[in-house]
């Protein structure tokens, strides 16, 4: 990767660490499965609305610079991979659930790329407005730079769901219920369930994030039933070291 001046990192460290805020019903309640790189685009665009916003906005940016924000070459491979993601992306439909009813919601309204330029135009889906503006209260926040080196995308997934239980500090969740909410029902066994999602996703978010995550089975007879997650903030040294070793990471596209 080319060597990135001064000036360009301040800027990409500042947008790394824009927070992402969503309310606790969009994290807990929606079902959905994205891959790492389309949930890594919606993150972005949840972490552009300002506070004080009071509608979704179209926003643009640069496909290069998304790439580099993600310590990625915006190569010819990985520009066609991006489009091929902003399009199934745009595709996508999924269900929140509510007291009264279950809504069926897009997550893009708009999506325009520039033919001569790698520019990308998007407006998020006006059903989630509610879930995203002017929050005051039960409401979800994390830092968007914490997914930027994960792999999985249930990592992605469980660190928001994570979050949203930080003040709690523990959370219990049935096996049957984590297989719905990550959409992952291939996983039979518990044992491969544990080894390729829990243990796999708790390792970056551990290494990545602002949060610890450890977890301890519940059995029913000699079944495991549930799990049981214990959820710890790292200290403000900690996270400063983090974001520091996290930045040299992805600024040489490791």
């Amino acid at each position: 990767m080319p060597i990135i001046p001064l000036y360009e990192k301040e800027w990409l460290e500042e947008k790394r660490n824009y927070p992402v805020v969503k309310a606790n019903a969009l994290v807990r309640k929606a079902r959905y499965s994205l891959t790492a790189q389309q949930q890594k685009i919606i993150l972005y665009l949840i972490s552009q609305i300002k506070h004080t916003d009071d509608d979704l906005k179209i926003y643009k940016f640069d496909m290069k610079d998304f790439a580099t924000l993600c310590g990625i070459d915006c190569n010819g491979k990985n520009y066609l991979n991006f489009k091929e993601s902003l399009k199934a992306l745009a595709d996508k439909s999924f269900w929140i659930e509510a007291p009264k009813k279950d809504m069926l919601v897009r997550w893009l309204e708009r999506l325009e790329i520039d033919k001569y330029e790698t520019t990308v135009s998007l407006r998020l889906d006006d059903r989630l407005k509610p879930y995203l503006l002017t929050l005051q209260e039960n409401f979800t926040i994390f830092n968007f730079g914490s997914t930027l080196l994960m792999k999985s995308k249930h990592s992605i997934r469980l660190l928001e769901i994570f979050a949203s239980y930080k003040s709690l500090g523990i959370v219990e969740f049935t096996i049957d219920e984590l297989k719905e909410t990550l959409e992952c029902g291939e996983y039979t066994e518990y044992k491969d369930f544990r080894r390729y999602v829990i243990d796999k996703a708790l390792e970056e978010i551990n290494k990545y994030s602002e949060i610890t995550v450890e977890y301890k089975p519940i059995k029913h007879g000699r079944s495991v039933y549930s799990l049981l997650f214990i959820i710890n903030e790292k200290s403000n040294n900690e996270i400063l070291r983090l974001r520091l070793e996290r930045e040299a990471m992805l600024n040489d596209g490791k």
